[in-house]
């Protein structure tokens, strides 16, 4: 059956500059997940370097400072990202809905985990594949990074679990989906909705599997949104909306899964079956 037009709008990217950061490291993170049977039978060491590897990389995640939401053209910067254009009335809603929300949450200045350089996420999924890999290293890898969060990743994640929350029940309404040109009751309305309710925060401590959790998200949300965003804006489509879907589609399952390993506020996230999303598109 013929797919419709789709258009993936999430939470997540305006936390960060959009940059273009590509799924496959990530995708081969997951196809690496099985277990290193040598080790199993005692045939050789247990190596747990690898968990230690992706620990020390968690830790070493830049935060920044980033928008003081109390000024107002710093709050239309981020509307722009989801269509707002100042001055047109019709992507009003997107900026106003948006504005009550982030006044609402009060959040204030907050801080974020910066966006990775291609290379350094790449680095990070690569040694996140070593990790699953191994049963030993996987058990360790959990162990480490199922301790709170500290210092500025407690607070950068905490800040970008509300900034979710909050921005999730802004975009989520009919005035901001018509000024998206996505029609009510629509499969994609359906889709992304279930992408936005998935991304609510969750109860418990913010541990530092929280803090990976939310930086692989970045990566691979930013890099569908920015594919969009650069091709609307250009006019030149290299990839259809339904192919950025489903890239999008197979990170998020690969972030799905690794979350499912961890404790934490983010354990749920994008609690929800890819294939359910996918038939929705296909209508």
């Amino acid at each position: 059956m013929k797919r419709k037009p789709f258009f993936c709008i999430t939470a997540t990217a305006i936390l960060y500059a959009l940059l273009l950061i590509g799924c496959d490291a990530l995708d081969s993170a997951m196809d690496t997940m099985s277990k290193n049977v040598y080790e199993e039978v005692g045939f050789v060491s247990a190596d747990t370097s690898s968990a230690d590897e992706v620990a020390g990389k968690v830790n070493s995640l830049n935060v920044t400072k980033v928008y003081d939401l109390s000024d107002d053209a710093k709050v239309k910067d981020i509307a722009t990202k989801y269509g707002y254009k100042d001055g047109d009335t019709k992507t009003e809603a997107v900026y106003t809905q948006l504005k009550a929300a982030l006044t609402k949450a009060g959040l204030g200045s907050w801080h974020v985990l910066d966006p990775q350089p291609e290379n350094d996420a790449t680095a990070l999924t690569e040694s996140l594949s070593k990790a699953l890999a191994s049963e030993s290293a996987k058990k360790e890898l959990i162990a480490q990074l199922d301790k709170p969060a500290e210092g500025n990743h407690q607070k950068a994640a905490e800040d970008s679990l509300n900034l979710l929350d909050a921005v999730a029940k802004a975009v989520n309404t009919s005035e901001v989906w018509e000024a998206m040109g996505i029609a009510d009751g629509s499969p994609i309305q359906s889709v992304v909705t279930t992408v936005l309710n998935s991304l609510a925060p969750g109860n418990g401590v913010i541990t530092q599997g929280d803090v990976l959790v939310l930086q692989m998200t970045t990566d691979v949300i930013s890099s569908a949104v920015s594919s969009y965003i650069t091709q609307k804006s250009t006019g030149v489509e290299t990839k259809t909306p339904v192919q950025i879907a489903e890239t999008m589609l197979s990170g998020v399952q690969n972030v799905q899964n690794i979350a499912g390993e961890l404790s934490g506020k983010t354990s749920g996230f994008f609690d929800f079956k890819i294939g359910d999303l996918l038939d929705k598109l296909d209508g």
